[in-house]
């Protein structure tokens, strides 16, 4: 069974970032300890509350 399979709070997405842009998600990750993962979670956030759209509560007590 995949790793993904075993995720019970998140889901799986496949996208296509500019490399640039990749490159400083990984440094930021590794430069605040914070996963890849949840650094995108803060930015789609971000995203959401810039156009006034709801942003989904947490369904789970995560870690920042």
């Amino acid at each position: 069974m995949s790793s993904y399979h075993r995720l019970k709070n998140r889901v799986p997405i496949n996208n296509a970032i500019r490399t640039e842009l990749k490159e400083a998600l990984i440094d930021l990750s590794k430069e605040t300890s914070i996963s890849q993962s949840k650094l995108l979670d803060q930015a789609i956030e971000l995203l959401l509350d810039k156009y006034d759209k709801p942003v989904p509560s947490k369904k789970f007590d995560e870690k920042q």
